[in-house]
């Protein structure tokens, strides 16, 4: 088992990336930051891993409060704690989203399959673990298993392993059932902890209880996972929402959950008669009461974990760090195909499909397929499509060509998750499986992920088909040139759907006082018109009496902040915040701060750009340049539209901005690398650009690190830019004008509140010509 980076043996490289992985969960208590909490041994519930980067998988009876004496349930607070390469803590919010099963002991021991999956509120900074795409009991031969978890020793939290032998089962008929397993890492506080498979390189099952005669216990198989709730068949098919990272680029270094999961429209519901009150009321000329609202859709949550967990190692091939799937690839051997990188850009892009609507979906394809399926992972049906796969691996037989069998399957996918147009037939030899709601055309009807996906997804059966025998690889690039023709249209992407707009806006100005650093004093105005056309209209609605602390800032504006949205909002469309601050506190994280609404952050619940207050410092040439505006927002149809250039990173590597920073006119300049105005290498960019004119552009924020905090939270953490450069170019291409913008980066912040992170501390600088002149002096 060689073959790992730097010559460690493969199975150490899997040693340490299983610990990276594994938590541990303590109970919050009034009084402690999480940080405070997840030093407190008296606070520690037990082991937990990141299945993605804000999925952490654990057992049920491990979210026990033993000081209050209950569960710590469903929706309820706990914080989790990883350990960086650095040996720093480093704490992290999360709720419990499900438990199975979902009620509640009366006593004794929580019954299998005694799961729990708790969603972080912001990713975590390392690596996640690769789990299983098949049930532990179709590969397991009873050795080469690793267990770890957390635990309590004697006040001192310590991670500790160990070698496990599977010795048997537990469980009867139509019980979960559970491994019974052998060795010396059984101690009150591991359980939770990951079980891995060190011959196949992935985690098989969670760590459930320590029998009493020490030296043994039992773990849960990973497929118990798939006894999720599927929600009601008639809500909307799950898709990734607008702002998810493509599958095929890094979209943060571990950032991403889908806590909003559906994109596609169901079908229309047919007419629901009124009640009988309601039609004699009618009749009567008595007013009806009101109509409720229709239910949001229920989230899938094992597709959710799953979607994010093949989105998160596929990012990681891009990487320098030795990675699970470079692991898997030295204990396979050169010759399997299709292999561990295969099994790994194929999950990522099956991510970025429509999952299928019910487990029944699934089978209905694999019946279609050359298997030997008889009793195939029952009690756990496969409900993703990488399950499907993991169905190829356990039954393809000895007989058949696994790499032609995959390739069926990849193609029964591409069917299956593709609206079947009326006109264009597909290939006879298809085989034919649920198809989704019917669409106009693949670009319209998917989002641009999924159309993305399916492209990438025909590639890679292309390139397969080419390594098949003469005889048969011909059939396979038919069957593809038969979908091509159907599918796809030689157009570029349409341009995002323009969002309906409140037509106020919220104004805040903050001004730092030299006089007495650290202190600021603020307005709030309420600003009437758009960014083009006249003057706008503004009225003074607030005025700080006293200068605050800026980190006081907050608090002191969210009454304020809630009278002037309250002026501002309509049904639908919440008023933007416009933010005009000197140019030094221009990456304020005003987005991050709570929204008085309740709703979360200010910029997932609104739209929330910066303007720059402090332009006359750097003399005339500061004033945003009209005619680069105009060209920023084109108005002629089928004018080209922008397109953004990184201008401060190259590969990774923090550039200095070029002298001369004349763009193209529709170009709208990025930063990448940006982390504050102090810093010595990226400090001067974005006063380059206020200085140049410019009053569109975009920046994430980068922490800085921390020897008490480690990163700071709600930074972009990520060192492989690639896939923030490729994304972010992307999304404002799709945007076409820089007055659709602000409405994206509401998206954007919206799916990284929902775990997809790609975005995280982006900021959008729209500063118009004449920001309200008026408005913006200070008094």
């Amino acid at each position: 088992m060689n073959g790992g980076g730097e010559g460690q043996p493969v199975w150490k490289i899997l040693e340490d990336l299983t610990k990276a992985a594994t938590v541990r969960i303590h109970v919050p208590r009034a009084g402690y930051s999480p940080l405070d909490t997840v030093q407190e041994a008296g606070l520690f519930l037990g082991s937990g891993f990141l299945a993605a980067p804000q999925w952490v998988l654990t057992c049920a009876h491990v979210l026990f409060d033993g000081a209050a004496q209950r569960p710590v349930g469903k929706g309820e607070r706990v914080i989790v704690c990883q350990v960086g390469p650095s040996g720093l803590p480093f704490a992290l919010e999360g709720e419990v989203a499900a438990v199975l099963p979902e009620h509640v002991p009366a006593a004794g021991s929580w019954p299998a399959p005694d799961l729990a999956l708790v969603r972080l509120r912001r990713p975590a900074p390392y690596t996640c673990a690769y789990l299983s795409d098949r049930p532990a009991g179709t590969q397991l031969d009873g050795s080469g298993l690793y267990q770890v978890g957390w635990i309590d020793n004697g006040g001192q939290l310590t991670l500790r392993g160990g070698a496990v032998t599977v010795a048997g089962t537990l469980g009867g008929p139509g019980e979960a059932e559970q491994l019974l397993l052998k060795g010396e890492g059984f101690i009150a506080g591991s359980s939770g902890g990951p079980v891995v498979d060190l011959r196949r390189g992935e985690v098989v099952a969670v760590v459930k209880s320590r029998l009493r005669e020490g030296g043994s216990g039992s773990a849960v198989d990973l497929a118990c996972l798939r006894s999720l709730a599927v929600p009601g068949l008639t809500a909307e098919r799950a898709t990734p929402p607008f702002g998810t990272m493509l599958p095929d680029g890094p979209w943060w270094e571990g950032a991403a959950t889908g806590r909003a999961g559906t994109g596609l429209a169901a079908p229309a519901p047919a007419e629901v008669l009124p009640e009988p009150r309601a039609r004699d009321a009618a009749a009567y000329g008595d007013a009806p009461g009101p109509v409720p609202e229709p239910p949001e859709p229920e989230e899938d949550l094992y597709q959710a974990l799953y979607r994010d967990h093949d989105r998160y190692h596929a990012s990681q091939l891009a990487g320098a760090a030795p990675t699970w799937t470079d692991a898997q690839r030295s204990l396979w051997g050169p010759g399997a195909r299709p292999g561990p990188l295969d099994r790994t850009r194929l999950y990522g892009l099956f991510a970025g499909l429509p999952h299928p609507a019910a487990p029944a979906e699934l089978a209905t394809l694999l019946r279609a397929l050359p298997l030997d399926l008889y009793g195939a992972d029952r009690p756990h049906p496969p409900r993703a499509w990488r399950d499907g796969f993991g169905v190829l691996r356990d039954r393809a037989g000895g007989t058949r060509d696994p790499y032609a069998l995959a390739l069926r399957y990849v193609l029964a996918v591409l069917h299956a998750a593709t609206p079947a147009p009326a006109a264009a037939p597909l290939h006879a030899a298809a085989p034919v499986a649920a198809a989704l709601p019917p669409a106009d055309d693949l670009l319209a009807a998917e989002t641009r992920e999924a159309a993305h996906a399916l492209r990438k997804l025909r590639d890679w059966a292309a390139d397969a088909a080419d390594e098949l025998p003469p005889e048969i690889r011909a059939v396979y690039h038919t069957e593809l040139a038969d979908w091509w023709r159907a599918h796809e249209r030689p157009a570029p992407p349409s341009p995002r759907p323009r969002r309906r707009a409140a037509r106020r806006a919220v104004v805040l100005r903050v001004d730092a006082l030299g006089w007495q650093p650290g202190h600021v004093t603020w307005g709030l105005a309420v600003e009437e018109g758009g960014t083009d056309g006249p003057e706008p209209l503004t009225e003074s609605v607030h005025e700080s009496a006293d200068a605050v602390p800026l980190r006081a800032l907050p608090a002191a504006l969210a009454g304020p902040l809630a009278d002037a949205f309250r002026r501002c909002d309509e049904p639908g469309a919440p008023a933007m915040l416009h933010v005009a601050l000197p140019h030094d506190l221009l990456g304020l994280e005003v987005d991050t701060w709570p929204d008085p609404s309740g709703g979360g952050p200010l910029g997932a619940v609104r739209p929330v750009v910066v303007r720059c207050a402090s332009r006359e410092q750097f003399g005339p040439g500061a004033e945003v340049d009209p005619v680069r505006w105009a060209a920023l927002h084109p108005r002629v149809p089928g004018a080209e539209g922008v397109h953004g250039s990184v201008l401060d990173c190259a590969g990774g590597t923090p550039r200095a901005l070029a002298d001369d920073l004349v763009t193209l006119p529709a170009e709208i300049p990025v930063l990448c690398q940006y982390r504050g105005a102090a810093h010595p290498v990226t400090g001067d960019a974005l006063p380059r650009l206020v200085r140049a004119g410019y009053g569109v552009a975009l920046w994430r924020r980068r922490g800085e690190f921390s020897r008490t905090y480690g990163m700071v939270p709600g930074y972009a953490y990520d060192g492989n830019c690639s896939g923030f450069h490729t994304r972010v170019g992307q999304e404002v291409r799709a945007a076409h004008s820089a007055a659709q913008l602000p409405y994206a980066l509401h998206d954007w912040r919206r799916a990284a509140e929902h775990g997809q992170g790609w975005s995280e501390g982006v900021v959008l600088m729209y500063d118009p010509p004449r920001a309200a002149p008026a408005l913006l002096a200070p008094p």
